[in-house]
Formats: structure tokens, sequence, C-alpha cells
């Protein structure tokens, strides 16, 4: 009689147990999806400042090699972005093409905004390249120093940076700017 008490006084503790480890695997496995999550939204980030300090190294090198129209790349107002150049006069593309260094300033200027607005990439709803809303500001100084911007919509709010005004303010990066995302590189460029 006392072996059948304790038998029912121990039965069930088997499946509590279960219970338990199961709770203690579920926070677990909960704890890896976020840490995932946490490194697929880094990565996104990564691709982002990449694309933008490619497309800012882009422009500086178009520059360098038309030195003498510098002011031709300079972007008034808002900056480029969203096919605000819209089309060019003459393709500069073909070496049997004749362009001035001004209508090679005009086109490089096109095609690189061609290249931020993300044309030609491969789009779906899967996968989506290239920068979100970017847009991009050039300006340089009286000594040939110059700056480029390249602002994009991040994918998670951060504080607005305060480098440059490039983008800020046009209602395309949340309330306050605080999905502004932005990459500057500054150089120096011979005129002559």
């Amino acid at each position: 009689m006392i072996k059948r008490q304790l038998k029912h006084k121990h039965s069930g503790i088997g499946l509590i147990e279960v219970l338990i480890s199961m709770l203690v695997i579920s926070v677990g496995v909960m704890g890896l999806i976020g840490t995932q999550v946490t490194a697929k939204r880094a990565a996104n980030d990564a691709v982002q400042r990449s694309i933008a300090s490619g497309l800012a190294q882009d422009i500086i090198e178009r520059m360098r090699t038309n030195g003498t129209q510098l002011a031709g790349y300079m972007t008034a107002g808002n900056g480029l972005g969203g096919d605000s150049i819209g089309s060019v006069a003459k393709e500069c593309t073909s070496a049997l093409t004749i362009c001035t260094p001004a209508e090679l300033a005009t086109y490089d200027l096109y095609h690189w905004e061609t290249m931020l607005d993300g044309v030609g990439e491969i789009r779906s709803a899967a996968s989506v390249g290239g920068l979100l809303t970017p847009t991009a500001c050039v300006e340089a100084d009286a000594d040939g120093v110059i700056t480029v911007s390249v602002a994009w919509r991040g994918k998670s709010p951060l504080s607005n940076p305060t480098s440059t005004d490039c983008g800020e303010g046009l209602s395309r990066y949340g309330d306050s700017d605080e999905y502004r995302q932005v990459v500057t590189l500054t150089t120096y460029v011979s005129s002559s």
C-alpha cells in the first residue's frame, strides 16, 4: 500500500519536466530569431551604406576626369534623385560621339542620377536593391574642395544626421527626418 501511494504521488512529474524544457527551448529559439532579425537589419544598413559610398566615389572620379567643368557638376536646391534631370541632349557613351566637357558633365550627372535612382536594377517583391528614396548633393568651395552627400531612407529611425542638410526637409525621410541616413565624402579635385 505504501508503494501504491508513492507511485501516485510521483505521477505527472515527467510531464511537468517536459513542459518546462519546452518553455526553456522556446525562449532560446525566440532569442535566436531576434538575433537573426537584428543581424539582417544591420546587414541591410551596411549594404545601403556601401551603395551610397560607391555612388559618391563614382561622381568624384567623374569630376576628376573632367576637372575643367567642376561648376557643371554642382547640384542646386534639393539635389538629385527621383529623376530630377529627366534626360540629356547628347549621349556621351560612344567613341563615335564627340562631347564637349560641358556636355560630358551634364551626361555624367544624368548617368549618375540614373544609378542613384536604381534604373536598370532587377526589382521584385522578394528583393529590392539600391537606395530607398535617394537624394544626392554635390557642393564645392572656391578652393576646389568637393563635398558629395548621398541621403536615403533607412529601415529604422535614428537621430537625424547633422553633417549635411542634403535631403533634409523634403518629407521623404519621416516627419522629422528620423529615417534619413547620409554618407558624405569630402575631397579635393583640381580644376585644371
